[in-house]
């Protein structure tokens, strides 16, 4: 919905830039939003084994808002400008998706945690049930604030541990 009227106020941009200033901020605004998200991420992961995913220069973005901000200041070409915004606007799309992806991975992990939980709790001590149950919690809560590179750290940590449980089966067969 957002992209149709941001095309509208592109080509009616032509002729009045208040259209492009006023899409520009709902813009800038949403982006600053992303770029902090993702800079936490980021940082987050970094040196570990989630630092692959990160490869959007969010110095760049800024850079971009710095710059669209500039031409509108100077009263710069509309058509220039509509087509910075629309830059602009794919670099917040870009950081959307990067982060989507993220919270698609912590939310997979959490439930594959889950399941493996529920099938092997039949297998652990109590001790070990309630702190898989306080981690399992713990997940939720990070993917809740939107910590994914956390969440998908201790998604691992839980499945490494339920991985590494035995079964309590004596090796009795019963006939």
């Amino acid at each position: 919905m957002f992209n149709k009227w941001f095309d509208k106020e592109k080509e009616d941009g032509s002729k009045n830039t208040t259209g492009l200033s006023n899409a520009y901020n709902l813009i800038r605004k949403e982006l600053e939003k992303l770029i902090d998200k993702y800079s936490k991420q980021e940082k987050n992961a970094k040196g570990g084994k989630y630092e692959y995913l990160f490869n959007i220069d969010t110095k760049e973005a800024q850079k971009k808002i710095k710059e669209v901000q500039g031409l509108l200041i100077d009263g710069s070409n509309a058509e220039a400008l509509s087509y910075k915004i629309a830059d602009l606007n794919e670099t917040k799309d870009e950081i959307a998706d990067a982060l989507g992806i993220l919270k698609k991975q912590a939310n997979d992990k959490e439930k594959n945690a889950e399941a493996l939980f529920t099938a092997r709790e039949g297998w652990l001590n109590e001790n070990d049930k309630r702190k898989v149950s306080s981690d399992l919690v713990k997940l939720k809560e990070l993917i809740g604030k939107e910590d994914y590179v956390n969440a998908l750290k201790l998604a691992e940590a839980i499945l490494g541990d339920l991985q590494k449980t035995e079964s309590k089966d004596n090796g009795l067969l019963i006939v």
